[in-house]
């Protein structure tokens, strides 16, 4: 049968039984679903809806969808909560109206390869969405108008909304992200992602001396969030010029701040000594990590205490990385103070206990004195005591048999017999009969303390009673 000879009103009826994907999908599309709006505004409906809206009742909770030519759309869903309007040549009258008629409901926006919105039309758009949290505008080419925003205190001007916690702004110029960077750093963003940053086409030195003023400030505070990256040779040399103060670089790297290393690789062996120890010291492994892989070449220049002081704190994150670094040489863990293993190990330690039986220190694991294998034992420090005795403890049957009936009290008690047995200890054979004297110990030395509570108690007693007759002698003496 030919669609076009069905009556408008059999096809509304019809549209009543269609499923909503599918009903959306034909609303969008079919020229003959567009051909009955004449006919329904023919329609004069009282106290009710048209056949129409009845049918187009159940689009109404549709919460996401794309589609180009969004503009002409936007009243009929007022429920939209993710809007995708990738290369269709919006302008900034578009994206008002849109942020005015989802002003409360929309979520993510995602308005990149839209080439003629601008930067200050975008921004005062979005400035009152209320619960906005992701914002796209990657490829936007009038953002990067240069001698416009460059003008301009975006600044104080225009700021995000508070809800918004995504920012991508890829594809764009240096000087573009620069600029905004003024506003990102007055957000609650989570992150940004500023890949492939383009250098403008006619670069100045007054443009170079507007981005340094603008990131110098805001450098160290935002590095901590800001994932950015470009692999044209163009971006060293901006980003050097835009940190050329070194304690900029070293502040970040105290802190932690680990993404901006890798911003300006050129620049990672001119961080100082003292930044990198610093960091090492307040446990940033990240920060270590990043140096280690852009080859930071002063490790070799570490001083012996820091390898000693990592030891000792059990910073065994960091000690992972160093030691993978190709930079730092076998000695500096040959070297190692037994001062500073012996406080590990007392500490429980296990991870760095592990770091130095892998490391084959069996020489200077041997050197730990009994007296801190009894103390290990008795603070029930299982796994920094197994670490010791499997890489072949030598001081192993040194060990007092009667500090292992102590622990028979502990949770570790079994642990510690299993390891000794597997290592061979061999006054094991005594455990049983000292374990009983020392049970019997116990017992007499809790008798000892009843005992002398006992006798305490009666002294009291005795003494209260001696003071009590003191008082009626005296009374007696003054009645006579």
């Amino acid at each position: 049968m030919d669609l076009d000879v069905i009556p408008p009103e059999c096809i509304m009826h019809i549209l009543k039984f269609v499923e909503q994907k599918d009903l959306f999908r034909v609303s969008l599309s079919s020229r003959l679903f567009s051909g009955l709006w004449p006919h329904v505004n023919r329609i004069l409906s009282v106290n009710e809806q048209n056949p129409i809206d009845k049918a187009m009742g159940k689009t109404k909770n549709i919460l996401a969808f794309k589609r180009k030519n969004f503009a002409d759309f936007i009243e009929y869903f007022p429920n939209i909560q993710h809007a995708a309007l990738v290369g269709c040549k919006l302008r900034d009258n578009n994206i008002s109206l849109l942020t005015k008629a989802y002003k409360r409901t929309l979520i993510h926006l995602n308005i990149s390869e839209n080439p003629l919105i601008t930067i200050d039309g975008t921004l005062s758009s979005i400035a009152a969405m209320e619960n906005l949290e992701h914002l796209n505008v990657s490829d936007c080419s009038k953002w990067q108008d240069s001698s416009k925003i460059l003008t301009e205190d975006l600044g104080s001007t225009y700021h995000f909304p508070k809800s918004l916690k995504q920012f991508v702004i890829s594809n764009l110029k240096f000087i573009t992200f620069f600029v905004v960077c003024d506003i990102l750093v007055k957000s609650s963003l989570d992150y940004v992602l500023a890949t492939h940053l383009l250098k403008p086409d006619n670069w100045s030195f007054p443009d170079f001396q507007v981005m340094v003023s603008l990131s110098m400030s805001n450098a160290v505070q935002y590095a901590n969030h800001a994932y950015i990256t470009n692999s044209s040779s163009f971006a060293e040399i901006a980003l050097a010029g835009l940190c050329p103060d070194l304690k900029t670089v070293d502040e970040c790297v105290r802190r932690g701040h680990y993404s901006i290393l890798a911003l300006m690789p050129s620049l990672i062996n001119n961080i100082s000594l003292p930044a990198v120890i610093d960091c090492i010291m307040d446990n940033h492994p990240i920060v270590v990590s990043a140096l280690r892989i852009l080859q930071y070449k002063n490790f070799d220049k570490l001083p012996q205490h820091v390898f000693d002081a990592v030891v000792e704190r059990g910073l065994d994150n960091v000690m992972v990385e160093l030691r993978k670094c190709r930079f730092i040489d076998r000695s500096v863990w040959e070297n190692l103070s037994i001062e500073s293993i012996r406080k590990c190990f007392l500490s429980g330690k296990k991870n760095m206990m592990e770091h130095l039986v892998d490391l084959n220190l069996i020489e200077k694991l041997n050197q730990i004195p009994v007296d801190d294998v009894h103390q290990v034992m008795l603070n029930n420090y299982v796994n920094a005591f197994r670490h010791l005795i499997n890489a072949g403890y030598s001081q192993i049957n040194d060990i007092d048999v009667n500090v292992l009936a102590k622990t028979s009290n502990v949770e570790g008690y079994s642990q510690y017999v299993s390891i000794l047995s597997n290592a061979k200890y061999e006054k094991l054979g005594q455990l049983r009969s000292v374990t009983t004297h020392v049970e019997e110990d116990d017992d007499k030395q809790d008798l000892d303390e009843n005992s002398s509570s006992h006798s305490s108690d009666n002294e009291v007693e005795k003494s209260s009673k001696n003071k009590k007759k003191k008082k009626k002698q005296k009374r007696s003496r003054k009645l006579k």
